[in-house]
């Protein structure tokens, strides 16, 4: 059995507390220049209801992590294109042409506080796991004990079961996305496009 998978356009009735992906708050972020698109239209769409609705609307400090090397990675992937550089690799590219590669990186990182004022507008809370004792484990414990657990379950790569690890610590179970690899976690329900 996998998760409860609800597609955005159907989902009834919205949890009150909600977890939200890096690929959610990607759509989010390219709807203004793709609005006709049909995922990133039912994402921004899904999004306006849970705000009419008052949702809880929740990432954790991993997934802007997440989000900030999306957007830094791929500044520095068109500077290398813009030079003609293309048949290097992202690695290659920082060790051979290192002067180029830092002065991309640091333009790119103008975008740091960008993607946190993005972030806070769409009224998102960013979360970093409280620690607390709890059968002599701390939060922190708990979240690599769980991420491991659903690692080996479910082959999910390690940055998706950390989130999904993170949300289930925090008490929900409920995790918009559109990335597929959450889809056969048993403990989640998803909120997809």
């Amino acid at each position: 059995m996998k998760s409860t998978l609800q597609r955005f356009d159907s989902v009834a009735v919205i949890a009150k507390d909600v977890y939200i992906d890096t690929s959610f708050i990607l759509d989010l972020l390219q709807y203004s220049h793709r609005p006709r698109e049909p995922r990133l239209k039912s994402s921004k769409e899904f999004y306006e209801r849970m705000t009419v609705r008052k949702v809880h609307m929740w990432t954790d400090v991993w997934a802007v992590q997440e989000l900030l090397w999306v957007i830094v990675r791929n500044q520095i992937l068109n500077v290398r294109d813009q030079l003609g550089l293309q048949g290097l690799t992202y690695g290659q590219f920082k060790h051979k042409h290192s002067a180029e590669y830092h002065w991309a990186f640091t333009r790119a990182r103008r975008f740091e506080r960008k993607c946190f004022q993005v972030i806070r507008s769409f009224g998102f809370d960013i979360k970093i796991p409280t620690p607390f004792i709890r059968r002599g484990l701390s939060k922190a414990e708990r979240i690599l004990q769980y991420t491991h657990r659903i690692i080996n379950r479910y082959d999910l790569e390690y940055s998706d079961a950390f989130h999904v690890a993170v949300a289930r610590c925090e008490g929900t179970k409920h995790i918009v996305t559109n990335d597929q690899d959450f889809y056969p976690v048993k403990t989640i329900e998803v909120y997809t496009a």
